[in-house]
């Protein structure tokens, strides 16, 4: 049964609270999550929604595709939230719940674009980014004009901190392959900046 109205929402109050504080009301906001309360799990939503997409936009290099892959991200953590055990922050599953989606969603793209595209790459869909987004950064249209591999060796790596060896787990690659497609990006952003100053 789902509750609508929770008092754990009440005492959320992120403006003033201090680190500790807002821990203690996501542990609470968790909890009644787990309980199945929706108003909880929205306000996580609004928690993270923001960097929840911002990762799936510097994975994926679209923001209509990053705007799916969040959706599908919440809709399985709705799903998950109740196997949450608290044994690493919240931020840290939640991250490496997205960045699985992302990188499955990735696959299955490339999966379907490979059966009409005979060079394996979609180079329209770099060119319809969506210039005018608040959330695109110069470096992250950068980041999106990169070699897939390379853009999600360096996503992961620079941006979320994955060491070599678990992006190697997460993208089924040799760590050395990591090392090699994160030097790639390094130079071609290098060259880019070098070039646009």
């Amino acid at each position: 049964m789902y509750k609508k109205n929770s008092p754990v929402i009440g005492e959320i109050n992120s403006e003033n609270a201090t680190g500790s504080v807002v821990q203690e009301n996501e542990r609470k906001l968790i909890a009644a999550s787990q309980q199945r309360d929706t108003s909880a799990f929205k306000r996580l939503y609004e928690l993270h929604l923001g960097r929840v997409y911002s990762l799936c936009l510097r994975l994926s290099g679209n923001s209509a595709e990053a705007e799916d892959i969040a959706q599908e991200v919440f809709i399985e953590v709705w799903d998950a939230i109740v196997r949450f055990k608290g044994e690493s922050k919240f931020s840290t599953w939640l991250y490496q719940v997205t960045t699985n989606i992302a990188i499955s969603h990735i696959r299955k793209r490339q999966r379907w674009w490979a059966r009409f595209n005979v060079l394996g790459r979609d180079d329209e869909q770099i060119q319809n980014l969506d210039a005018g987004s608040e959330y695109l950064t110069e470096l992250d249209r950068c980041i999106a004009e990169l070699p897939e591999q390379a853009r999600l060796v360096f996503v992961l790596f620079a941006v979320e901190g994955y060491r070599h060896d678990e992006i190697g787990r997460i993208l089924d690659i040799a760590p050395g392959t990591s090392k090699a497609h994160y030097a790639r990006a390094r130079k071609m952003l290098k060259d880019k900046f070098d070039h646009d100053t």
